[in-house]
């Protein structure tokens, strides 16, 4: 950053990206196969079900994801 130039956000997109990895890296969360099917003729691809990660050791009764 010093000698050249650098995006303004930069330091806040390693710092998600950071943040990204270490959670995902959890060997405590599942990502579920569920619902991973991807329309490739659509921009951006996205799963239909949007892609569910969840915490093997978290209650199922979290009031913000239900189902």
């Amino acid at each position: 950053m010093a000698t050249g130039h650098r995006c303004p956000g930069e330091k806040l997109a390693i710092a998600g990206l950071a943040a990204a990895i270490a959670t995902l890296s959890d060997p405590r969360i599942r990502i579920s196969g569920r619902g991973l099917g991807v329309n490739r003729r659509r921009m951006p691809t996205k799963p239909r079900s949007g892609g569910r990660v969840r915490r093997a050791d978290a209650p199922s009764s979290c009031p913000f994801h239900r189902g």
